[in-house]
């Protein structure tokens, strides 16, 4: 399968058709950090004047008989007009004693509406004043918010000279001054600060376990002395929110060593040539960013604790256990479990009939509001109805108790050979006794009965019972993702993956067939055998969905790389090409781990399936087409075995980019496909060298002379692309703009770029916008003009 043979690759004009076919010393002040004089000068200049993006809102009028009706009517003598919220009150100027009889200076602002309010302490940079705060404590007074802007010692218009170790004292007396306040909240309090004062937030946040949140602007792991990477760790679970600017070298690098450090929620927000502490709000979204935090961890109620909420009726574990999960993750991953504490938690329990059509189960979903506002409804995909098959859902119940979900129509497939649709359920909501607010959990439960298709049906026939294997893709309903466009819940187009899905974790129990071999994403927990049925438990995550593949054909072979157990199933009779399979996915995953970091799971799977596609990638899984195995089967009239090799190293390449790296796959296709191309080009470059490389590259020239090397931009949605155009622009035109991207970038530091797209956005959601940014910060350039030719609008 190796050798010479990719040199016949110049010869491919159809492949995949769709995959699924300068650092300051740490002793010193940072470069930002200047003097008194300079800052207050910053300060004073009406130049500097931050725009916090909030305006009044302007009025209308609505023009309708009702209207004129109203105007009309007389008021009722005995009724008295709704009081108005209060506004904020004048700021006051106040006087804190500090250590060794220090007064120390600060200003008040009251919030708007009555008190108590939740309290905010803002703490400025070296070399500032309290003064800096002032637009931003305006706004926080406008949200209902109190603050108190202080000068610190050997600034403003407070006395002494600059001495950090007894700066962190008289903050500590602040504190205490400003929690027996009557007029502020003390269960809802956070600390805000930039540069030397992020140092001091988290300071005293380490000493004050009720502050609920801190804010750290341009944090620094040792400035003049005053250390965080411990500090960080005392903090504990509490969540933080952390900001800096790319440029600022010093406070960049710490503010990720921070975020890694924090053993609880740390949220990094980056920006670029923003500058240091303060001055970042000339950034127009900042004051938002921070507002919205706030809301979030400060304003926001309890959410009920998970012994408040029904215990799973499946699994004998706790929602928030996270033990089951650590085997399944290499060792440099486990943090991870840890780290992704609002991650929904699914709970299977699934029976595959006899005849394989059949599937019987029923889930729990442990459900957190990560969303930093209210949700009225949750919503789950039902896949099956869209790919040929049938999902009846019925029992759901929202913390134990019964309720009738909404179902949403819509027309899908029906019928291969006439192109027929017909109405089917492809979206089952949740309705809320109470809006969720951020940070509330919910536990939903249902049973369902999914029929599954016994021919190709839609989308490539990932979802199918043909020739004695089972495909379960996207079996089980499954929540939608919620972002700042709403909940995506939109029918998938025919040509496009369909999945667009947040990381969560998985225990699922399948009974079946006893001489079914199952194929499953995760680790196998525990297996039992009773007669003629067996049970098995696993459990994956984090991932972005859960697959399971089924045959009583399957054979499997194995191998080790680094702490990943490689397992390669495929029928008896091609146990010559499953061991060349094997081969491949070996050194496609050493070849992409060196360059972007480790492949994450202790496991990896390889099966064939009756897919009409050449491959298919799930988290933990690929699938590949069933005939890729056989030598005399023919493809695009080559022999099908000409596509195996590209096929495995291109669904291994999904695991970094899909699995780990999410992305919109119906709306940002190019992201994760595009990009894999690239990554199999890569393969190819160290398995073999630059002309096995190039010869490779030649196929994505191919598929682009499908469309006549047309310029459609690569970065329209799936459902944009007609006919050939998908394959041509997100496989051909798009692998290619990576090429170019790397020739004008620089191999160094398009090489660091990639690495670094990978580790930044690991189990998370990238999107356009995020790739070009950094690609600009590392190759220190602009490349509006390069993406805008390539990929269009972001």
């Amino acid at each position: 399968m190796k050798g010479h043979k990719y040199l016949l690759l110049v010869l491919l004009t159809i492949f995949l058709v769709a995959c699924n076919g300068s650092t300051e010393d740490s002793e010193t002040q940072p470069p930002e950090e200047t003097t008194q004089d300079e800052s207050a000068a910053l300060s004073n200049s009406d130049d500097n004047e931050v725009d916090t993006g909030v305006g009044e809102a302007e009025s209308g009028t609505v023009e309708n008989e009702a209207a004129d009706d109203e105007a009309e009517a007389q008021p009722d003598p005995e009724s008295e007009p709704p009081s108005a919220p209060l506004p904020p009150g004048e700021p006051e100027e106040i006087m804190v004693e500090g250590a060794e009889d220090l007064s120390i200076s600060g200003t008040f602002y009251p919030g708007a509406g009555s008190a108590p309010w939740p309290g905010v302490i803002l703490l400025h940079m070296n070399g500032g004043r309290g003064q800096d705060w002032s637009e931003f404590a305006q706004l926080l007074a406008d949200e209902g918010y109190a603050s108190l802007a202080i000068d610190m010692r050997g600034h403003g218009q407070t006395g002494g000279s600059k001495d950090w170790e007894l700066a962190a004292e008289d903050i500590q007396r602040i504190w205490n001054y400003f929690t027996e306040l009557e007029a502020v909240d003390v269960e809802h309090t956070a600390v805000v600060g930039a540069s030397i004062g992020s140092s001091m937030a988290l300071d005293v946040a380490t000493r004050e376990p009720d502050i609920n949140t801190i804010v750290l602007l341009s944090p620094g792991l040792n400035y003049f002395g005053v250390s965080t990477d411990d500090r960080i760790v005392d903090y504990g679970e509490r969540p933080a929110l952390i900001v800096a600017s790319e440029e600022d070298s010093e406070s960049a690098d710490s503010s990720r060593a921070l975020q890694d450090l924090a053993p609880g929620m740390a949220e990094l927000v980056m920006y670029q040539g923003a500058g240091h502490g303060t001055r970042m709000f000339s950034q127009e979204d900042l004051s938002g960013r921070i507002l919205d935090w706030l809301n979030l961890h400060v304003k926001a109620e309890q959410p009920a604790t998970v012994a408040d909420l029904p215990a799973s009726a499946i699994f004998q574990s706790d929602w928030d256990d996270r033990s089951p999960y650590r085997a399944g993750l290499i060792s440099s991953e486990v943090a991870i479990l840890e780290e992704t504490p609002g991650a929904s938690v699914y709970h299977l329990d699934l029976t595959i009939s006899p005849d394989l059509q059949t599937i019987s189960g029923q889930q729990q979903v442990f459900y957190t509001n990560q969303e930093d506002v209210p949700l009225e409804d949750i919503y789950f995909h039902l896949y099956p109805n869209l790919l040929g098959g049938e999902a009846a859902i019925s029992n759901v119940t929202l913390d134990g108790n019964p309720i009738e979900p909404d179902f949403i129509f819509n027309d899908v497939f029906a019928d291969a050979s006439s192109g027929a649709t017909k109405q089917a359920a492809t979206v089952m909501g949740v309705p809320l006794d109470t809006p969720l607010a951020p940070g509330e959990q919910v536990v939903i439960g249902m049973d369902y009965e999914i029929t599954v298709p016994t021919e190709g049906g839609s989308n490539y026939g990932v979802f199918a019972a043909i020739d004695d294997v089972l495909a379960l893709a996207h079996f089980y309903p499954q929540i939608a993702v919620y972002d700042e466009d709403g909940w995506h819940i939109d029918v998938p187009p025919a040509n496009a993956d369909v999945t667009f899905a947040d990381v969560a974790y998985y225990l699922v129990r399948v009974t079946a067939p006893a001489e079914q071999v199952i194929v499953a994403s995760g680790i196998e927990l525990n297996r039992q055998q009773d007669g003629d049925q067996q049970t098995v438990e696993f459990a994956a995550g984090p991932v972005r969905d859960y697959y399971i593949a089924s045959s009583d054909q399957y054979t499997v072979i194995s191998d080790t790389i680094g702490e990943t157990t490689v397992n390669s199933y495929a029928f008896a009779e091609f146990s010559e090409q499953n061991e060349g399979v094997l081969d491949v996915a070996v050194i496609a995953l050493e070849s992409l781990g060196g360059r972007l970091g480790d492949y994450p799971f202790t496991e990896f799977d390889i099966a064939p399936t009756p897919n009409l596609a050449l491959g298919v990638e799930y988290p933990g899984v690929v699938v590949i087409r069933s005939a890729l195995y056989d030598a005399d089967a023919t493809l695009g009239g080559n022999d099908a075995t000409f596509y195996t090799e590209s096929t495995v190293a291109h669904e291994v390449g999904h695991q970094w980019f899909y699995s780990v790296v999410g992305n919109d796959q119906l709306n940002d296709p190019w992201i994760d496909e595009s990009l894999t191309q690239y990554a199999t080009y890569l393969y190819y470059l160290d398995a073999y060298g630059q002309e096995a490389a190039d010869a490779f590259s030649g196929s994505f020239f191919s598929r682009w002379n499908q469309v006549d090397r047309d310029d459609i931009p690569i970065g329209l949605p799936a459902g944009d692309y007609d006919g050939r155009e998908y394959s041509g622009i997100v496989y051909g035109r798009g692998a290619l703009f990576f090429i170019e991207l790397a020739e004008v970038m620089g191999e160094d530091a398009f090489d660091a770029f990639l690495r670094d797209y990978y580790q930044q956005n690991k189990w998370g959601i990238a999107y356009g916008p995020d790739l070009k940014s950094l690609a600009e910060l590392h190759c220190d350039c602009d490349l509006s003009g390069l993406f805008a030719e390539w990929v269009g609008d972001l």
